[in-house]
């Protein structure tokens, strides 16, 4: 992906109006985002997540917040799949993020059966068309690791990570994406007398003393996140992050992190973070030129942040929740300058662009150009002349009173102009999210945005 230049019109992102607020169509996905049509993308591929088939009558989740429409999910990716393979841009894959069926297929000996309904779902309309599976916390509910290893939810070369399933693979020249293993730190898909199990139990009896390490009664903010149903990553996995994430620096690449669950607080409820979040984002953030953005699933209302070092933070809402005449997939379609990621249903569209340190580059070009300037006018005849620093000074004070200020206030418009742009973008995604309709329904921090 090669770096071009931006013009004002492509990334300037208008506030949102009153009458913005009206009921959206339903069948119409809101987006921001325009692009000129004539433009094809290098690749597209399908994402996916959280879709828990089952043979089972619908119910709530276990916090009777959300309906779960186990059976219809079939139907959903049915028509997914569709849309896919009958779009304007064929996709080239799917990636599907984990929990592809649900925990009750467990509890009434239906795992298998329903795992190849929800396979042969994918298979009778995407053909040869491949899916990338990762892990969530539903297969490990079903099928233990070495089952998994064996079985048609392998997706990648396994033999220096087993019995953790991660790997890499490249989309296109410049575009890599990494599949994380969240769960390889776990009390899930291994058994009660193992030593992970034994680690993980000890972790969560550490930070939650509740009877069921399921509750989160009486945690708080971030804290919330050591419940059962989480996971975490170890050092041999970090490590092997580094190193992938080195060699696609190396080689000027992009890169697209995968994983069931999200790694950062403001992407997702607390309830649903990595155990170690902190310490995959840090290594994120130090390769923050390489990595795009972090997709994820679990969280099954979804959100989107856009952090300090430029990475996006999809969280793909769940399948399986989703209202009647509703869905919830997206399209990525990889372009040489930006990733445009056209949501369907329940996801909005995002434009990611692949050069986020443009500003940068130019804002160094300017500091440069001011360096040699001050080195031809001042620096240099003082320096031929013998003068003293201080005389010199006193001659050049308007230079230090007018240009000083002048350069301050320039960066500070320019800094307030983009983090109004940033926020006007987060507060639509907000917007859409939620559904609002009436402007007193926003919240406090978003209505400077609001006209």
């Amino acid at each position: 992906m090669t770096t071009s230049t931006i013009t004002e019109d492509e990334t300037s992102v208008s506030p949102p109006t009153a009458s913005m607020f009206a009921a959206p169509d339903p069948d119409v996905n809101q987006s921001t985002f325009e692009r000129n049509e004539t433009i094809e993308p290098i690749l597209s591929f399908g994402l996916i997540t959280d879709i828990h088939y089952a043979d089972h009558d619908d119910r709530w989740n276990h916090v009777q917040t959300h309906l779960r429409r186990y059976r219809n999910s079939a139907n959903l990716v049915d028509e997914a799949c569709h849309y896919w393979l009958n779009g304007k841009y064929p996709i080239s894959f799917v990636l599907q993020l984990g929990d592809l069926i649900d925990g009750v297929c467990s509890t009434n000996k239906t795992s298998g059966s329903d795992l190849n309904v929800i396979l042969e779902q994918f298979k009778k309309t995407l053909n040869s068309l491949p899916v990338y599976h990762i892990w969530g916390n539903h297969e490990l509910y079903n099928f233990t690791r070495q089952e998994l290893l064996n079985g048609p939810l392998c997706s990648f070369d396994t033999k220096t990570s087993s019995p953790a399933h991660y790997g890499t693979f490249e989309v296109c020249p410049n575009l890599r994406i990494i599949a994380l293993d969240t769960y390889e730190f776990s009390a899930l898909g291994v058994g009660n007398d193992s030593e992970v199990y034994g680690q993980s139990m000890e972790l969560l009896r550490k930070h939650n003393q509740n009877e069921s390490p399921n509750d989160p009664t009486g945690l708080r903010g971030h804290q919330r996140r050591y419940v059962q149903f989480n996971g975490g990553i170890t050092s041999k996995q970090i490590n092997w992050l580094k190193e992938q994430l080195t060699e696609a620096k190396n080689r000027d690449e992009k890169v697209i992190v995968i994983g069931h669950i999200p790694i950062h607080p403001s992407a997702c409820d607390h309830l649903d973070l990595l155990w170690n979040y902190k310490e995959v984002l840090d290594l994120l953030w130090i390769f923050d030129r390489t990595v795009l953005a972090y997709i994820a699933g679990h969280d099954h209302d979804g959100g989107y942040f856009r952090d300090r070092k430029n990475i996006h933070h999809l969280t793909l809402p769940a399948i399986v929740e989703c209202d009647p005449n509703t869905n919830s997939f997206a399209t990525v379609h990889v372009y040489k300058d930006c990733l445009l990621i056209e949501g369907v249903g329940r996801i909005a569209t995002y434009k990611i662009d692949c050069q986020f340190f443009f500003y940068l580059i130019e804002t160094m070009r300017l500091y440069n150009r001011v360096v040699l300037m001050h080195r031809k006018q001042i620096w240099q005849p003082w320096m031929s002349q013998g003068r003293s620093v201080l005389n010199y000074s006193m001659e050049h004070i308007p230079h230090v009173v007018l240009g000083i200020p002048f350069a301050v206030f320039f960066m500070v418009v320019i800094a307030s102009k983009e983090i109004y742009k940033a926020n006007a973008y987060q507060f639509n995604v907000y917007k859409r999210r939620l559904m609002i309709r009436r402007p007193e329904d926003i919240p406090t921090e978003y209505r400077p945005f609001c006209s």
